[in-house]
């Protein structure tokens, strides 16, 4: 079971030189990454586990192992998506963006502070990290759409 918890997930990093070879339209191709990835944060979960009841440090029973998987996908996304939200209020917001120039840090900030957050919660970093690296690319703007205007946000050109 160690063993196939820990190979179950598609790495997205095998993907993208399929996708270089085979054309598909990008939304697709992003939407099969981003499943490839929440599977890489369920795989992570399922492996520490497995491996938690093997060591004999977890519970055997199905019911408590199902209970614990969800309270850390729980915990986790919520925490990836709080910070995430908020980061990307500081560096994007029109009215609140008054970190727009420290914008790398305030992300590497926020995914690590995600990390720790969950972690400490006693629930999965990788699937807080996860969800606010994605609440990130979602509320940031593209650098084809947009342009920073000062220190006041962004601005559509």
């Amino acid at each position: 079971m160690l063993l196939g918890s820990t190979l179950a997930s598609t790495d997205p990093a095998t993907l993208v030189p399929i996708f270089r070879q085979v054309r598909v339209r990008d939304r697709v191709a992003q939407t099969v990454m981003s499943e490839s990835a929440f599977n890489d944060a369920m795989g992570a979960i399922m492996t520490f586990g497995v491996l938690g009841v093997a060591m004999g440090t977890g519970e055997p029973s199905f019911g408590v192992s199902l209970l614990d998987l969800v309270k850390q996908v729980a915990i986790g996304v919520i925490a990836g998506i709080v910070l995430g939200y908020l980061a990307a209020m500081l560096i994007a917001h029109e009215r609140w963006a008054f970190l727009v120039e420290y914008a790398p840090v305030v992300t590497l900030a926020a995914v690590v502070g995600a990390y720790f957050a969950a972690e400490g919660l006693q629930a999965s970093g990788f699937m807080a990290v996860l969800c606010s690296a994605s609440c990130l690319a979602t509320r940031m703007p593209t650098a084809s759409r947009w342009k920073p205007a000062r220190s006041r946000g962004w601005k559509s050109s």
